[in-house]
């Protein structure tokens, strides 16, 4: 009986861990809307805080419907010094509360 108790309660933990890790990793609703190298809008979607997404050839920012704020970067990787993505040309964003 003791081991069925264990058995059950490691199950139970790796449950809890598993849902616990699943709902950490959503997506943020809305989207983050750029011009595009070409000029026109680009957009991404299903947003995960605190990762970083390379937007080569960005010329600002056009809107962030997400709830989260956004940093840009001049670099690809979210290298160098984070700045305004409504001011200029960009490389890479990284999104956070």
């Amino acid at each position: 009986m003791r081991y069925l108790l264990e058995t059950v309660g490691v199950f139970a933990v790796g449950a809890a861990l598993t849902l616990t890790a699943e709902l950490g990793a959503e997506a943020a609703p809305g989207d983050f809307v750029y011009r595009s190298q070409v000029g026109g809008p680009a957009v991404l979607n299903d947003l995960e805080s605190d990762r970083c997404y390379n937007t080569p050839g960005a010329a600002g920012m056009l809107a962030n419907d997400t709830d989260m704020d956004v940093a840009a970067f001049p670099g690809p990787n979210c290298e160098g010094v984070p700045m305004d993505a409504e001011t200029g040309a960009f490389e890479s964003v990284v999104f956070g509360s």
